[in-house]
């Protein structure tokens, strides 16, 4: 007996680069095979893409692993919050992350380094200084990433873009050296985000920073959060 064949729903993934992304969209292609049937493929392309793909609704992407509203403002705006298109919708229940600039424990402890605006200090800086240029380094993030710009905004907000060198290796590189850093309780200060699994195996920070109390940017001049001095710019 010939029985017809039946084409399988097709799911295309938005891939993304970082390792929570990577785990999501991984657990994702596993359920939809397994237990509803369906064909799954990863598309890699710009983060910027994703959305307007989304937006199109013609299966060139189907969903994103994960999202970071503080990085992709313009895309909720367009897309996703009410009053948009809302073309594209967001999970009910999402995690919560988290990011900001770090220091191992032992660091904290032994130099007292609680605050981003402690940085500002040169006699603190000079404590990060690995390649005695007068100056600290700090990883701000890699190249192409919109949290990488965060991250430089916030050494100018804060001051200490003045006593730092940002670097900005790739991921890999920066975790090699969080590693040897750590073993051999060497100073080091950088940028990163949670739920992450560094901080399972390690001991690490974050910096204290001022609460949000408003946006100060000019396009934001219509937001119920404006505030002309506000401490978000």
């Amino acid at each position: 007996i010939a029985v017809p064949a039946y084409a399988k729903d097709k799911v295309v993934i938005g891939e993304q680069s970082w390792t929570g992304a990577i785990a999501i969209q991984n657990i994702m292609k596993a359920v939809i095979e397994k237990y509803l049937d369906g064909e799954v493929s990863f598309l890699l392309v710009a983060e910027e893409a994703m959305y307007p793909a989304l937006d199109k609704g013609d299966g060139s992407i189907d969903v994103v692993p994960d999202l970071w509203s503080q990085h992709t403002t313009a895309m909720l705006n367009e897309y996703v919050l009410p009053g948009s298109k809302e073309s594209i919708r967001l999970n009910k229940t999402p995690y919560k992350g988290t990011e900001g600039i770090f220091v191992p424990g032992y660091v904290q402890d032994q130099h007292n380094i609680r605050k981003l605006a402690d940085l500002a200090k040169p006699e603190v800086a000079k404590i990060f200084d690995t390649d005695g240029d007068g100056k600290g380094e700090y990883w701000a993030g890699a190249v192409g990433w919109e949290a990488t710009n965060h991250s430089m905004v916030r050494a100018k907000s804060y001051g200490f873009d003045k006593y730092f060198t940002a670097s900005t290796v790739e991921q890999p590189v920066f975790l090699a050296q969080l590693s040897a850093a750590y073993q051999r309780k060497e100073p080091i200060v950088f940028y990163y985000w949670t739920p992450e699994w560094i901080f399972a195996s390690y001991d690490l920070r974050m910096l204290e920073e001022p609460p949000f109390d408003g946006w100060s940017s000019e396009d934001k001049k219509n937001d119920p959060l404006y505030k002309a001095d506000g401490c978000y710019k």
